[in-house]
């Protein structure tokens, strides 16, 4: 794959969505950041203990919930936290009913700028990736974003030659 060489300051602005106008070594799409990466999920009655175990042994901060390949919500820290610290019952309680529901989702040809954006106006930060055909394909976090946008720096933030 060949890219663009750096050809002045003004394409900063030119386009959000193709920054590697600027930056030729920084992956810049929701495709490459997945990187054909498995699909982690749990189904809706999994307990919280099956999910935790998910997370646990893939170090992820949050799981998507799928029934038949369709997506149901997503089971974060933050939704376990909040309800092991009001109800417990872990064992025994399904993914379900404390999963956010309705998540925001976003497409592969979206742009990393797109999906942080997506995360910021949500207050969250993970958003399960669909392909074109509206079929869950993975998931990002902040996390792979940034990893993804300094694979291309030096060690003092500068565009590695």
């Amino acid at each position: 794959m060949e890219f663009p060489t750096y050809t002045s300051p003004k394409k900063c602005t030119d386009s959000l969505h193709n920054s590697k106008e600027i930056f030729p070594m920084i992956v810049t799409s929701i495709r490459e950041v997945l990187n054909n990466r498995p699909v982690f999920f749990v189904p809706p009655d999994a307990t919280l203990e099956q999910a935790f175990d998910v997370m646990a042994v893939y170090r992820m901060g949050a799981v998507m919930v799928l029934d038949h390949g369709d997506l149901k919500g997503i089971l974060t820290e933050k939704d376990v936290i909040r309800h092991v610290s009001q109800q417990g019952g872990f064992q025994v309680t399904t993914v379900a009913s404390v999963m956010t529901r309705n998540v925001a989702c976003i497409e592969t040809r979206d742009s990393l700028i797109h999906a942080l954006r997506v995360m910021k106006q949500g207050g969250f930060r993970h958003v399960p990736v669909l392909d074109l055909s509206q079929k869950v394909i993975g998931m990002v976090s902040e996390q792979d974003i940034a990893d993804a946008c300094s694979a291309g720096l030096d060690r003092n933030g500068s565009i590695a030659a």
